[in-house]
């Protein structure tokens, strides 16, 4: 009957301590009191906290009355729009300027009109004058490489480039066994065609108008 007694004694007693830390009051243990509190941002799990628990730092900004914010900076920030390759050509338009992108070995020199460019990485980005906005210029790229102790280089030429014109030359050298010759390779594409952006589309002359002649 004694063991009895003890044994409802504890049981009672074991279900008297609902605030202690555990997974039902999604409480964090905290301090030497046992007591729990709710971590910081979160909504409150318990009803008090003991004063041996960390204490929340405020929010940066206060966005939706968390602890994060998306953004604390106060400026209007970049339109992606403006980020086009469009965009940037019409930009490029009216500065009389165009843009050549050229992606290559890091290893690798560029040279624009025999002009030794220190830029370096995989991805250098150059723009360039055009003086008239209504022509089209001649411009030469030159890469050049070291393989196997020996300097090889490449140009390439450009026939058309105008103000606006945004383009992209992406260069192989790769490493060659020794006693071969060097390859470097170029591959070219436009990602802006350049010129006035808002003169109207040139009629195409070989296009007919699909109809019926008129009587």
């Amino acid at each position: 009957m004694r063991s009895l007694v003890v044994s409802m004694a504890a049981v009672l007693f074991s279900a008297a301590i609902p605030l202690t830390a555990s997974a039902d009051h999604g409480c964090t243990s905290c301090g030497d009191s046992g007591t729990g509190c709710s971590q910081c941002g979160e909504l409150p799990a318990c009803n008090f906290c003991s004063s041996g628990c960390p204490t929340c730092a405020p929010p940066a900004c206060g966005v939706c009355g968390t602890n994060q914010c998306w953004d604390c900076s106060h400026e209007e920030g970049i339109d992606v729009e403006s980020l086009t390759p469009e965009a940037q050509s019409k930009k490029l338009y009216e500065a009389s300027m165009a843009r050549i992108i050229v992606l290559l070995p890091e290893d690798a020199g560029v040279s624009l009109m025999d002009q030794k460019m220190t830029t370096l990485g995989v991805k250098r980005s150059f723009v360039v004058s055009v003086n008239d906005q209504s022509k089209d210029y001649k411009y030469e790229v030159k890469v050049d490489v070291v393989r196997n102790g020996k300097k090889y280089f490449r140009k390439l030429k450009i026939e058309d480039l105008r103000a606006g014109m945004i383009l992209a030359v992406a260069v192989a050298a790769p490493p060659i066994p020794e006693g071969e010759p060097a390859v470097i390779e170029f591959d070219k594409q436009v990602l802006a065609k350049g010129g006035n952006p808002d003169a109207a589309p040139a009629a195409d002359p070989n296009a007919g108008d699909g109809g019926a002649a008129a009587e």
